[in-house]
């Protein structure tokens, strides 16, 4: 007999992929047929070559002669890099005068790659900052370490005649009235003829505790209360990016240069009794933005976590504080590494926090929750029979994300034959006495769990003849009848009987397998019946 070896299939897959990515898969060498599940063991393809995104999978393969292997394998994702550009405010570009500075982002995470677009075309260097006089749209095309892409937001440098203005040796001049269109991109309105301003509107700004947080004070004189409206330059807060408190506090959306406007009522100098608009702005700059990625794992096995925070040209990250939402961990649930490892002692989702430190003091967190698998449900009932010599059924209980089991039957004489690695398993102990079968399984997410019993062999009692009454040989017309040895329960004749004892009348070789309540079989020695007389056909 031939006994043939399992496919042992290989995988042709990425280690890692950028976020939203998907990739075709397949195995080094043809299969017959293919399954591949995703980490619950649900099935997702039978094609040779499916596609899939990031995640935990299994493929299970049945070559030629209809023999099963399978294998398990995991895709990483990537967090995109946030792409974004700002630009502090400026004077409307003339040729041949001031340039102004778009800024992106930096990583410490093994760097960046820019690719600067005016109008949608290249522009500029390979670097984070780009200095300009050129009008137009600005974007950014952003790529990391691994590969993945973002594209920022749009940026527009306005020109001097854009917005009414006349350029003179360089530099934009706004005629009175105030320049055309939205006046945070040139020299303060004028509040319009026949009012004099007596008092400013003025505001300062200072970072809370976390950095992303200003905290705005109105310092104007002679203003109208009441009549302060402030805009934030922030419209990825929404409603939030506008305020008419005195003096309030805003939360900004990411990082980057700012544009902050205060409008307000201040006392006409002719007339205490009136009030004319004034208004002014400043910038802020939001410096750093904290994110993380980390790896997935089982119980008890270190996950990685990477920091991929980033900051503005200029600023920088002189502190990380993790807190890994483990409080069963102890001091383990903290650590002030950039990139550290933990691991989790139970499975579950945890809300990891981490904490960087601008190198003005202030501070940003970000939390985000990571998953620990469940190690695979695993059991396996003892068989009924316990016999030395008896092949005995081990019958593994495991769900569909199960990828694969192992048997080790604690009986190291039995040679290869200790170890199994099929669900539903057969082993023979060949001397009595107390073992310890233990079944481990390995789920598609890489985790394990083991279950043991214990088993007691006994030794196989049964012995003895099969007795015949009257003995052999017969006579033509006579008969016998032949009784197994004692001890049995259950009986198994070679007449296909199953009681004690048979009555024959005929020649012949009779046989018997009989059955304790231990599951032991004995097989006597055969009993041959000779009868006399008989026609020789």
């Amino acid at each position: 007999m031939t006994v043939l070896p399992l496919p042992d299939p290989v995988v042709q897959a990425p280690t890692d992929l950028c976020a939203g990515e998907t990739v075709a898969v397949q195995t080094t060498g043809p299969f017959a047929s293919y399954v591949w599940n995703d980490a619950s063991g649900t099935q997702l393809s039978t094609l040779p070559s499916p596609v899939f995104g990031a995640g935990n999978y299994e493929v299970e393969v049945t070559d030629a002669n209809g023999c099963v292997g399978d294998t398990i394998f995991d895709i990483f994702e990537h967090v995109f890099p946030p792409a974004s550009i700002s630009l502090p405010s400026y004077e409307p570009v003339c040729p041949g005068g001031a340039n102004v500075t778009i800024y992106s982002i930096v990583t410490g995470s093994g760097g960046y790659d820019y690719e600067w677009q005016l109008n949608g075309s290249p522009f500029g260097g390979n670097t984070s900052t780009i200095s300009t006089n050129q009008p137009g749209d600005y974007t950014l095309v952003i790529t990391d370490l691994f590969g993945c892409t973002a594209q920022s937001n749009n940026e527009t440098v306005y020109d001097c005649a854009s917005v009414g203005g006349v350029c003179v040796n360089g530099v934009c001049t706004i005629p009175p009235g105030g320049c055309v269109g939205d006046c945070t991109v040139c020299p303060p309105c004028n509040p319009g003829p026949g009012c004099a301003i007596n008092g400013n509107i003025d505001f300062t700004s200072a970072p809370a505790a976390n950095c992303n947080t200003i905290n705005f004070t109105n310092t104007s004189v002679n203003f109208l209360t009441g009549s302060m409206n402030w805009y934030f330059g922030d419209p990825a807060s929404g409603t939030a990016n506008t305020s008419n408190l005195q003096s309030p506090s805003h939360t900004y959306s990411a990082l980057g240069f700012y544009t902050v406007q205060l409008v307000g009522l201040v006392q006409d100098a002719s007339d205490p009794n009136s009030y004319c608009i004034d208004w002014v702005r400043h910038d802020l700059l939001i410096p750093i933005q904290a994110i993380f990625e980390n790896t997935t794992a089982c119980p008890n096995v270190q996950m990685q976590f990477t920091d991929r925070s980033i900051w503005v040209s200029g600023a920088s990250i002189i502190g990380w504080s993790w807190d890994f939402g483990d409080p069963a961990s102890g001091a383990a649930n903290s650590s002030a590494s950039q990139n550290p490892m933990h691991s989790f002692a139970t499975p579950g989702t945890y809300n990891v926090t981490l904490t960087i430190t601008e190198a003005s003091g202030c501070t940003v967190s970000t939390t985000q929750p990571v998953t620990v698998f469940a190690p695979p449900a695993v059991s396996f009932a003892l068989p009924s029979a316990s016999c030395e010599n008896t092949s005995l059924p081990f019958d593994a209980i495991v769900g569909a994300n199960v990828a694969s089991v192992y048997w080790d039957f604690d009986d190291p004489t039995s040679g290869d034959g200790n170890a199994s690695e099929l669900v539903n398993s057969n082993h023979e102990f060949d001397l009595p006495g107390n073992y310890t079968v233990q079944l481990t399984a390995l789920s598609i997410e890489g985790c394990t769990n083991s279950f043991a019993d214990n088993i007691t062999i006994t030794p196989n009692t049964l012995a003895g003849v099969i007795t015949t009454a009257p003995p052999s040989p017969l006579c033509e017309g006579e008969s016998t009848t032949l009784t197994a040895p004692t001890g049995g329960i259950t009986w198994s004749w070679s007449t296909n009987a199953t009681t004690n004892g048979i009555t024959v009348s005929e020649s012949g070789v009779y046989t018997v397998t009989l059955t304790n309540d231990d599951g032991c079989a004995y097989t006597p020695p055969p009993a041959t019946v000779d009868v006399f007389g008989e026609p020789n056909g």
